[in-house]
């Protein structure tokens, strides 16, 4: 799983420019998570007062994981019916 994350950074990236024609899909994922890592360390430092930062990278990779691999799934079948419209 945490090894996943990587590759499915890069497809998810490459299939979100390819779909809409754009050159920013890898950065908006990076940015996302490191929205998702502040919000996540903020919550944790006003309830526990200290942020404990291995625990944090931890929830926010394997959240993304999870939001990766459906987004993943989502971008095949946006990108297949893309190519049958527009191939004809």
């Amino acid at each position: 799983m945490d090894i996943t994350t990587f590759f499915l950074v890069g497809s998810v990236a490459q299939m979100w420019d390819r779909l809409f024609a754009a050159s920013f899909g890898f950065w908006l994922i990076i940015l996302v998570i490191l929205i998702s890592f502040g919000l996540l360390g903020g919550y944790q430092n006003r309830i526990r007062g200290s942020a404990n930062l291995l625990k944090v990278t931890r929830v926010v990779w394997r959240f993304s994981f999870l939001f990766l691999f459906a987004i993943y799934f989502i971008l095949v079948f946006s990108n297949i019916v893309k190519y049958f419209i527009f191939s004809t």
